[in-house]
């Protein structure tokens, strides 16, 4: 089986409130019971929705470096999250998923984890729609009518836009910055039936272009540029957030404040552009400065260059000149 069976993961999306202690030691059993088996085999653990908590966690570089931390991260399931603008959508993946969920594992005393990585399992495209209220819709809909509601459903032109921006940012921030600080990502789904989840359609994605083909060759970086980058270059157009449930529709009690801890998110990118836009001026005078540099430089060059004289000055031939005189005017009488 081990041609076949190249990963297993122990538990999938451990409720948070598990308790962490009986976790690890299921975990510790489960290792052991799967290596008895498939030695080779990548044995994943689920963070249990904090993955702080694995800190410290298999560190041991001879036994457990094939073993992963699996971390899922999405937006669409918080009214907060869902009501963003595209900009903030691409602000909030560079700064909490990166700065925040990203960086709180795997640590051991000496730094980055030599045994357990880190893998992002689970993420989307989706980013207005909570899908676990809608897909009870879709299944009361369908079996009163015998047919899916908006089964046809078109992505627009900005919305493919703000998806592809959205995906990028994501790929950018999955890869990590520098090595070991992931191992790599998955996309949920590879496919989806119908229209009315199809931002979860990877293969229609890349069909429709909102979704770029992966190169696993050339980090997402430098294909895409870096978050700021991303975040800069997208449209902050509102028409294509239609969230879901409508917020109207929702009881005081689920709405939830605005208020975020990230000045890019809350000024949706405006802070970046003060410095971008004096970065630019400053880009431009320094290629100023050196194109006139440049341009001195060649001159006084020149000036430097030993002229070439002239020997001698070439005679002009003798012309005739005939001298016509005019005779005075008349005077009147």
């Amino acid at each position: 089986m081990n041609d076949v069976v190249t990963g297993i993961e122990i538990l999938n999306e451990i409720y948070s409130d598990a308790n962490i202690t009986t976790v690890k030691e299921f975990y510790d059993k489960s290792f052991e019971a799967i290596h008895r088996i498939l030695p080779n085999a990548t044995v994943v653990a689920s963070d249990n929705f904090d993955s702080g908590q694995f800190n410290g966690f298999w560190t041991d570089p001879n036994k457990y470096s094939n073993t992963l931390l699996d971390t899922h991260l999405y937006t669409v399931f918080s009214e907060k999250l869902r009501s963003m603008s595209p900009k903030q959508h691409v602000a909030f993946v560079c700064g909490n998923h990166y700065n925040i969920q990203m960086m709180k594992c795997c640590w051991d005393d000496e730094g980055r984890s030599q045994g357990l990585g880190r893998v992002i399992g689970e993420w989307t495209a989706s980013y207005d729609m909570d899908v676990a209220t809608m897909i009870t819709v879709v299944f009361d809909e369908t079996r009163e009518t015998g047919v899916a509601p908006r089964f046809d459903r078109e992505i627009s032109p900005g919305e493919m836009k703000m998806l592809r921006n959205y995906i990028e940012a994501q790929m950018v921030v999955y890869e990590g910055k520098v090595t070991g600080e992931t191992n790599g990502w998955f996309y949920w789904n590879f496919k989806v039936q119908g229209g009315v989840f199809a931002e979860w359609d990877l293969l229609r994605g890349v069909d429709e272009g909102w979704f770029p083909k992966v190169d696993a060759s050339i980090p997402a970086r430098e294909r895409f540029g870096d978050c700021e980058d991303i975040i800069l270059r997208t449209k902050d157009d509102l028409s294509v957030i239609h969230e879901y449930p409508n917020p109207k529709d929702l009881p005081s009690e689920l709405i939830e404040d605005r208020h975020f801890d990230d000045d890019i998110v809350s000024t949706h990118g405006h802070s970046l552009e003060r410095p971008h836009r004096a970065h630019q001026i400053w880009c431009s005078l320094v290629a100023l400065s050196v194109a006139m540099l440049i341009f001195a430089v060649l001159r006084g060059r020149h000036r430097l260059l030993p002229q070439k004289q002239r020997k001698e000055y070439d005679e002009l031939p003798e012309a005739d000149i005939e001298v016509v005189q005019t005779p005075p005017p008349t005077p009147s009488p």
